[in-house]
């Protein structure tokens, strides 16, 4: 991996100013949520295990793109944005990144550079901000670390975090606490929100059938992988090859037929920011 770079101080500025840009959001939000129609929000279902079972539960959560929505509405959502489009054009590892060429075909770079800006960098921080801290009470040390992930994505030669999760089938070990394998690999209980996850995504892909509550109760254990890998040329070979050893070592130590049908990449953490041209769904590959 590349060595992070030390930040001059047209960046330590920018960064500055993209922090106070982020707080101008939550505080215009926090006026949103005061009124009588509050902060758009919608209907989450997810998955609980219990003694009967799993349930499907809905629970209502903000809709954060609704808010930055009504927000770029607002004429007071981003009033120093072009100002500082300025500052981010002369930082010379962010303006290099891929988003800042559509500024150079625009006949009116300052707006598109604003456009870009507010739309690829502090709307998607925001948001990410808002699910972190739905209260929007102001922290920022962790605004300054959501700037520090987004620029580390916008890197020239960035090689971002990923997790790739095998669920497992059938497995007849009875681990009941994480077995770690190395220093980026355990084999762990599945979760309520592993499992609540794995029921959103599916349906999105052509490829993997929807599963059932019931399979996905059997899956109670999972092989959790945390890795590095260039944003571009998608390529989970490293991770399922090295899943594919840890299943052969389960089969030699213990007797059944356990194993993975599905592969799960996400980004790591799952909210963890991507360059704009790399597909933001969680990546399923049929086993």
């Amino acid at each position: 991996m590349p060595l992070p770079r030390t930040p001059s101080n047209g960046t330590e500025r920018l960064d500055a100013l993209l922090i106070e840009e982020i707080g101008l959001a939550c505080e215009r939000a926090r006026m949103l949520a005061d009124t009588d129609r509050g902060l758009p929000t919608h209907e989450v279902v997810a998955l609980r295990d219990s003694m009967l079972g799993l349930r499907r539960i809905t629970h209502t959560e903000i809709n954060w793109r609704n808010v930055t929505d009504l927000l770029r509405l607002d004429p007071e959502f981003w009033p120093h944005i072009v100002d500082i489009a300025e500052a981010f054009d002369r930082d010379s590892e962010l303006s290099s990144c891929a988003l800042w060429g559509l500024a150079k075909v625009s006949k009116d770079p300052a707006t598109m550079r604003a456009d870009a800006l507010r739309d690829l960098v502090i709307a998607p921080t925001f948001r990410r901000y808002g699910r972190r801290r739905p209260d929007l009470t102001w922290s920022p040390q962790l605004a300054r670390e959501m700037i520090t992930d987004c620029r580390a994505a916008h890197a020239r030669d960035p090689h971002l975090p990923h997790q790739t999760l095998g669920p497992l089938r059938n497995l007849q070990a009875g681990l009941h606490e994480p077995v770690p394998i190395s220093a980026d690999t355990v084999i762990r209980p599945m979760t309520d929100e592993d499992r609540s996850e794995l029921w959103q995504s599916f349906g999105r892909s052509l490829t993997v059938r929807d599963p059932t509550l019931k399979e996905l109760r059997m899956r109670t254990h999972a092989i959790d992988i945390r890795w590095h890998m260039p944003p571009r040329g998608w390529n989970i070979e490293i991770a399922a090859e090295r899943i594919a050893n840890v299943v052969t070592a389960l089969r030699l130590l213990h007797s059944g037929v356990t194993g993975t049908a599905i592969l799960w990449t996400r980004g790591d953490p799952p909210d963890a920011p991507v360059p704009h041209d790399v597909r933001r769904d969680p990546q399923w590959r049929r086993c």
